[in-house]
């Protein structure tokens, strides 16, 4: 505070009015974003295999699409609750636990439900972000909670790992390559509905991965 009146004294008392704080110290206004915050934070703790975006960008592309929610209830499918999971990755280091949890499916490495429901959010956001560019955007959404409830389950689905992030037959696979559709829904959308990736096709069996059914 005394550094800024002295630069006001320099100034001319009467700028004080004229310019906040801020202008004085060459800051500018802006609205806090959540979504920048959550995607620093995120980006920054969970890394290689335990990364769940591609990169900020798409991060901040799905983040834009989930409601904020309530830091002081941070539950449910919101950016809230996904915020408080990273930063239990954060003090833990339990990575491989919370991690997924902070990631757009909402669930931890133990497959318990903690943000939101992944199939639910698979839903919305294959209709929201891949309308027109699949079948399985235009499907119902009893229709398609059904169809994801075929997919298989991996907490540990690894990104880090080309054939797996590809081919792994997962609704992790599905959500990453989903969330890169934000971005560029040709060709993700086809590859998060299963039709040119997360089918399940591995050309070296070392890189199958240890899915168990949902």
């Amino acid at each position: 505070m005394k550094r800024i009146l002295a630069i006001a004294a320099l100034l001319g008392v009467s700028a004080l009015p004229a310019f906040g704080c801020n202008d004085i110290l060459g800051f500018d206004e802006r609205t806090f974003d959540p979504c920048v915050q959550y995607c620093d934070t995120i980006q920054q703790t969970c890394t290689q295999e335990h990364a769940q975006y591609q990169d900020q960008e798409t991060c901040l592309g799905t983040c834009a699409l989930f409601e904020a929610g309530d830091p002081e209830s941070p539950t449910g499918n919101t950016i809230a609750c996904r915020m408080e999971a990273v930063k239990r990755a954060q003090t833990s280091q339990a990575l491989s636990l919370e991690c997924p949890a902070a990631g757009p499916g909402g669930f931890n490495g133990n497959s318990e439900q903690v943000c939101g429901d992944r199939c639910g959010t698979y839903c919305d956001l294959m209709s929201t972000v891949c309308a027109g560019k699949s079948d399985v955007a235009s499907l119902d959404t009893e229709t398609c909670l059904s169809l994801c409830s075929g997919f298989t389950d991996n907490p540990a689905y690894d990104p880090s790992v080309g054939e797996i992030k590809d081919h792994d037959n997962s609704v992790q696979c599905r959500l990453w390559h989903l969330s890169v559709a934000t971005g560029l829904p040709d060709p993700h959308c086809a590859h998060a509905d299963g039709t040119t990736k997360c089918d399940g096709v591995f050309t070296s069996t070392t890189s199958a991965s240890t899915s168990t059914g949902m």
